[in-house]
């Protein structure tokens, strides 16, 4: 399966660092919108292909960015858009980009909650949105831990259906 990773986390990119491509990256997805290069300049090829961020963007046209994700679309058995932890900058431009969204949190109640503000603002900016949750680094809570919580609470608080469950392998 051929697959692009578009880096979305405008300014804190980290997506060419963890490919091992941050040498190769001469342009990003701002520099198309901006028309200072074609579509396909903005791909690192590899394993798995990547379009990355930019250090700061002031508008996007999002328009113009789907007109990216449309001109490359059939190439690609999967795009996944790595979103900011925040409801800023990137944030926007990835969920409505998206077929399918995966809210990733981690086994703490605070991580949880934050998950559910971005369920609603997902919700309140799309019509329909299929929204599943992942849930990272999991490890069932002991008796003494209480920072971590079950997978029933972590759903309920979430408000969100489960897609998957990632262990703590350490």
């Amino acid at each position: 399966k051929k697959v692009l990773i578009v880096d979305l986390d405008i300014g804190l990119h980290t997506q060419d660092i963890l490919l091992n491509v941050s040498d190769r990256v001469l342009y990003n997805w701002n520099d198309f919108l901006e028309n200072r290069c074609d579509v396909e300049a903005t791909i690192i090829k590899g394993e798995i292909d990547l379009i990355p961020a930019p250090d700061e963007a002031d508008e996007i046209n999002f328009e113009k960015f789907e007109s990216l994700i449309k001109k490359i679309d059939s190439d690609y058995d999967f795009i996944l858009f790595d979103c900011p932890a925040g409801i800023f900058g990137g944030f926007e431009i990835g969920i409505k980009s998206a077929d399918l969204i995966l809210a990733i949190t981690t086994a703490d109640k605070l991580c949880c909650l934050k998950v559910n503000t971005v369920n609603n603002k997902i919700r309140k900016t799309l019509e329909k949105p299929t929204v599943r949750l992942i849930i990272n680094k999991y490890k069932s809570p002991s008796f003494f831990e209480n920072d971590y919580i079950n997978l029933d609470e972590i759903v309920d608080l979430t408000k969100l259906r489960l897609a998957g469950v990632i262990p703590n392998d350490f």
